[in-house]
């Protein structure tokens, strides 16, 4: 088995459900092909950020759970078979047994337990497992461990696929929620924020307003706000002239060359000005937003994101914009209420990802495609 086809021959014998981890060149083959990988490829190892991070330990925590309680199996084994990863994603699927709550591990053993006592009767019950999100973890979990080890990944086999897709379905049929989204914050809601908090003089408004700009405008990531430092903020020369922010890397550029993206001039306005208000200065290694804990050398925790969207939230709700059972608007918000609105004013998808670093279109269109239909049956409404 040579180094730079191993990759094949694992994955052709996997669909053909042959186990070539007997072969007893199988080992010595692996070895090959992980040093061919590094030293051709020039791959770099999995280095996410910290909230990613922190999802794929806790999906790869739930997996060694599965394998422990009914695969009986002590470790991951590799590579991870197109066989097991279907059985795990349908368990996955069948029983909301996420760690997410503080569960114990006793308590995610018994959970583990309950499902098999009652294996037998979950053909004749409605699906009740865990949400499409949360499988999709799972997935991007099993391909990732696949990666760090060189090895192709299961989860891009065609029977893969048909189980997660078989899966999804039941769980919508069964009237389980599988696609949560964000509240999108639209343009009207980002022009209602602008005028009730810029006259203020209140300095936790003005950085809510910051929040809202930025992160519409420039269709930022919360963790990419969180990050952002003065010296990322690059003011062009000329009168009425905007800024740049510069993004070092991103969740989709981890290529150690920058992006721009720009900011109006009515943005940089309010960046001065926030600056200008700032009891901690603006040292360009400073973080942007800063609280009296952190006072600019640490960057704040997501709560305070939190806490600025749960109060636009509240303001709009009162001034009757929002429904009063809508859902707090997330960071995620206004990368989605962004790109509605640019395709409302006529740019294309690609326009759009370009702009919004998406390098999914199927991801982008899930966004926009109820408006760009809703604006192509106005279109044609109009030449009656």
């Amino acid at each position: 088995m040579e180094a730079e086809h191993f990759e094949e021959y694992v994955q052709q014998a996997s669909l053909r459900q042959l186990d070539i981890t007997e072969h007893p060149d199988f080992e010595a083959a692996i070895k090959r092909h992980r040093e061919h990988w590094y030293k051709y490829q020039k791959r770099e190892a999995y280095n996410p950020h910290r909230n990613s991070e922190k999802a794929f330990l806790n999906a790869v925590q739930a997996f060694r759970y599965y394998l422990a309680e009914q695969e009986n199996l002590n470790a991951i084994p590799y590579p991870i078979s197109i066989d097991l990863a279907c059985r795990y994603i349908e368990f996955r699927a069948y029983e909301a047994i996420s760690l997410i709550g503080g569960n114990t591990t006793l308590d995610y053993a018994e959970r583990i337990k309950h499902y098999l006592s009652r294996k037998e009767k979950r053909a004749e019950e409605p699906v009740k497992g865990v949400s499409a999100s949360t499988l999709q973890r799972d997935t991007w979990a099993l391909a990732t461990l696949s990666k760090q080890h060189a090895l192709p990944s299961p989860t891009n086999s065609r029977r893969y696929l048909q189980v997660l897709r078989r899966t999804l379905d039941q769980l919508a049929a069964n009237g389980r929620e599988t696609r949560g989204q964000a509240v999108p914050f639209t343009k009207q809601y980002r022009d209602h924020i602008k005028l009730r908090f810029e006259q203020g003089d209140d300095r936790l408004q003005l950085r809510d307003l910051l929040i809202c700009q930025f992160m519409f405008e420039a269709m930022l990531r919360g963790e990419e706000l969180q990050r952002l430092q003065h010296q990322h903020i690059m003011v062009l020369p000329g009168i009425g002239m905007g800024a740049n922010i510069r993004l070092d890397w991103d969740k989709t550029n981890k290529s150690g060359i920058p992006r721009y993206l720009p900011l109006s001039p009515y943005a940089l306005q309010l960046y001065q000005r926030f600056t200008q208000d700032s009891p901690f200065g603006s040292e360009p290694s400073h973080y942007l937003l800063t609280t009296a804990q952190t006072r600019g050398y640490e960057r704040v925790s997501m709560s305070v994101f939190y806490a600025s969207l749960q109060r636009i939230t509240t303001v709009l709700k009162q001034d009757g914009l929002l429904p009063s059972s809508s859902k707090p608007f997330t960071t995620h918000s206004f990368r989605i209420g962004s790109a509605i609105w640019l395709t409302q004013i006529g740019k294309s998808p690609a326009e759009i990802m370009l702009a919004g670093r998406w390098s999914s279109l199927k991801m982008l269109l899930r966004y926009i495609e109820p408006y760009r239909k809703a604006g192509a049956m106005a279109d044609l409404a109009d030449q009656f």
